[in-house]
């Protein structure tokens, strides 16, 4: 029975609460929740009552929830543009979700470095990296948590997984623009 579990996009209200009553049935050791809310284009990818949904009852149970710049201010209604606000935003986020062990706030969007900002209840962790690509990949944050949840797999430690999967989804999007 796998242990660990990575959640992306779930569309609607309806795959949010089968993932949840799934989670409350499979106690597992490590989920983590990449809301993918929008697409890169714009396009609304969970209704609006699957996020609210999302906030109060799937949140709270995973063990990291790894929002981007923009779906930070779509969960917490704070304008998330600087390593200040991503603060602020991921100790909103982990305040509102009690069971919550951290929060990463990507910050890949930034306009002078790719910063991400971790809150695990007792200290912020600051990952910046001033690589920057001309050519924009897709599908980088859904690599970053699906590498952060293989890192938690094999036993490392929270923050040290985040480094790591910082440092391997820069290394892939490195492999795409070359």
């Amino acid at each position: 029975r796998p242990k660990t579990v990575k959640i992306g996009m779930l569309g609607t209200e309806e795959n949010v609460l089968a993932v949840y009553r799934f989670l409350q049935s499979e106690k597992m050791e490590t989920v983590v929740l990449d809301p993918v809310l929008r697409s890169s284009t714009g396009a609304i990818l969970v209704e609006p009552k699957g996020v609210a949904i999302m906030k109060q009852l799937l949140m709270p149970i995973v063990t990291v929830v790894t929002p981007n710049l923009d779906e930070a201010e779509t969960l917490t209604g704070l304008k998330v543009r600087t390593v200040d606000q991503m603060k602020e935003a991921a100790l909103n986020l982990f305040t509102a979700c009690r069971g919550v062990k951290g929060v990463l706030i990507k910050g890949g969007h930034l306009e002078e470095e790719a910063t991400d900002v971790l809150y695990d209840g007792k200290e912020w962790q600051i990952y910046s990296s001033r690589i920057r690509f001309a050519k924009k990949v897709h599908g980088t944050g859904c690599v970053y948590s699906a590498a952060l949840v293989a890192y938690m797999a094999r036993g490392e430690e929270l923050a040290h997984s985040v480094k790591l999967a910082k440092e391997y989804v820069t290394h892939w999007i490195r492999k795409r623009v070359d």
